[in-house]
């Protein structure tokens, strides 16, 4: 009788979707790593990010930690590079643009005209544009 019982609740369960289906993430092309977040650009060259999300760093607007990848907002779809700080992040985009969120910030866009390299440090990113290097920090 037992076993009966427990199979009917392995079909009830089954059947009412309370199984966790395992999702695969897509496959990746470069990882990148902050403190307690990552991000990675997946073979179409899109970027996701999941981690701890306390101070914003994920860039999906809100501060829900992420166990899976989510795109960033406010940034374009393709990405020709990416950087990752303590608690932000910053990429350059395919449209030539930079972009950063975290830090408690929610994503912006910094005017660096033709950008071509990235590099975070902790607290701060730098960008390369020609010989010219730009960097920013957190106040």
């Amino acid at each position: 009788m037992r076993r009966v019982a427990l199979a009917g609740l392995a079909l009830v369960a089954l059947s009412s979707g309370c199984v966790r289906k395992k999702n695969k993430p897509p496959p990746m092309r470069l990882v990148a790593l902050g403190e307690r977040h990552g991000c990675g650009q997946t073979t179409a060259g899109e970027l996701l990010c999941w981690g701890d999300n306390a101070r914003m760093q994920v860039g999906d607007g809100t501060r829900e930690r992420r166990l899976l990848g989510v795109r960033p907002t406010g940034g374009p779809s393709s990405v020709r590079a990416f950087a990752l700080g303590g608690v932000h992040s910053c990429l350059l985009g395919d449209d030539g643009g930079v972009h950063c969120w975290g830090a408690d910030a929610p994503p912006a866009t910094i005017a660096i005209a033709g950008a071509t390299e990235l590099a975070s440090g902790t607290s701060h990113t730098c960008a390369r544009a020609g010989d010219a290097v730009s960097c920013w920090a957190a106040g």
